[in-house]
């Protein structure tokens, strides 16, 4: 994070979707507001500055994207009509739901496998234990001739 050395009202002109909140000081309950400007990561932001009690914890703040692109598709979705937003969400709900079957399908196959390789193991001890048995016979046997 990088603090910019703006006041807060220029900060909000160049980027319009900040704005600011009130959040309180965790050690004296304060009133602060988020007033300081920031950058992080293809983020603008505003965050809460010291406060006078000097214990404050409280990383409160809000943000908006620096990215063009990014703001023309937000732009662009803010703008499309309502029943394209409903049937947008709907193919997002439908590829969600497609991806929890398809979880669900692998869920059942690693199952399915579990299952297979249990019995595989369940049969590769008795047949070891079947070797053993027939192991300690012979030797008995060859013992008592």
């Amino acid at each position: 994070m990088i603090f910019i050395s703006s006041s807060a009202e220029d900060w909000r002109a160049k980027y319009p979707g900040l704005t600011p909140i009130i959040a309180q000081c965790s050690a004296c309950g304060l009133a602060l507001v988020t007033d300081r400007p920031f950058v992080e990561r293809g983020y603008a932001g505003l965050a809460v500055g010291a406060c006078s009690c000097g214990r404050n914890e409280n990383l409160a703040d809000v943000r908006v994207t620096t990215s063009s692109e990014t703001n023309a598709r937000w732009r662009s979705k803010l703008e499309m009509g309502v029943e394209e937003a409903a049937a947008e969400q709907e193919t997002a709900t439908d590829d969600k739901r497609e991806g929890q079957e398809m979880g669900d399908l692998m869920d059942i196959e690693i199952a399915r496998m579990k299952s297979r390789h249990k019995a595989l193991m369940r049969r590769m001890v008795l047949r070891l234990a079947i070797a053993l048995l027939l192991g300690a016979a012979f030797v008995y046997l060859c013992g008592k001739l």
